[in-house]
């Protein structure tokens, strides 16, 4: 496997022909003002109609939509979340327990840091970091639009924040080359080349590698990124937790049944990586009809 191989199969599905139509609407019901039931009947009554979605019980699918979902009441009210399909899977990864101590290092503009909470119920607490001041008031207006009161924004470089915390879960959703949203952005498959690739992998590894700094022995951390290249993926698992830290962190599987993916790659450019790289995830855009997406559990050992 090697660069343009992998090109190829991260835009197999829509060369082929299954993903040439228009990305789906999935929208996340939030759970902390309304149930899935209440609200299909509540946008039924404005004319849309929703499709619950199988292994994903807070996501619905919009089928029909008379105008932009994101300009009806519910949307207002924060009933509800616009979000991709593959963008859920970090969050329910990690799977947060409810009284839980959260840290999501790259919170804006919020979606997995709503999506948290609503898995807390609103309990324990979530410090939510991010460093664009464009990005952060998104952030801030979705926490109240969605109800959440538990959440910390702090404003700043993740990497230069101190902490005197220790996490029950970290997720680290790192800033990246997002190729795998190519579908709405084709822009970017000619336009990420390998020097942008590399130096972005450096920021992964500094975010990701001060993220297991404040994890707590038995704690769990989900890395993920939108992106499909192995340098962004699987070489800083290999780099940052494998390599240096085995006999502090390992990998764990994911426990999410019934959803399609491929296993992590361990072979690439002539080189062969460790075995339980097979058990990160990556998803490409037939999967479930959505944006490309990797992730990876990871644990620190007792």
């Amino acid at each position: 496997m090697n660069f343009e191989e992998l090109l190829r199969r991260a835009t197999r599905g829509v060369i082929m022909g299954s993903s040439l139509r228009e990305l789906p609407t999935y929208i996340r019901v939030n759970t902390l003002k309304i149930t899935p039931q209440e609200l299909i009947k509540f946008l039924e009554f404005e004319g849309f109609k929703l499709q619950s979605v199988p292994n994903f019980p807070e996501y619905l699918k919009v089928v029909e939509a008379p105008r932009p979902i994101s300009k009806t009441l519910a949307h207002y009210l924060g009933f509800f979340y616009i979000q991709d399909l593959a963008s859920a899977l970090p969050v329910m990864a990690l799977n947060p327990l409810p009284g839980s101590k959260v840290l999501d290092t790259c919170a804006a503009p919020g979606g997995k840091t709503t999506h948290i909470a609503q898995r807390l119920n609103n309990s324990g607490f979530i410090v939510g970091v991010d460093r664009d001041v464009k990005r952060i008031k998104p952030l801030v207006d979705n926490l109240q639009r969605l109800g959440v009161v538990n959440t910390l924004v702090i404003l700043g470089d993740f990497r230069f924040v101190n902490l005197n915390l220790k996490f029950d879960y970290i997720l680290v959703d790192a800033p990246c080359s997002s190729l795998g949203t190519f579908r709405r952005h084709p822009h970017l498959l000619k336009e990420r080349t390998r020097k942008f690739i590399e130096r972005i992998r450096s920021l992964q590894m500094s975010i990701l590698a001060k993220a297991l700094e404040y994890l707590k022995p038995g704690g769990k951390l989900v890395y993920s990124t939108c992106t499909f290249t192995f340098e962004e993926n699987e070489e800083v698992i290999y780099r940052v937790v494998l390599k240096n830290r085995g006999d502090r962190f390992r990998l764990l599987p994911i426990p999410l049944d019934g959803i399609p993916h491929e296993e992590g790659i361990t072979e690439y450019e002539d080189r062969s990586y460790p075995e339980e790289l097979r058990l990160a995830w990556r998803l490409y855009p037939e999967h479930l009809d959505s944006n490309g997406f990797f992730l990876a559990l990871i644990q620190r050992i007792s």
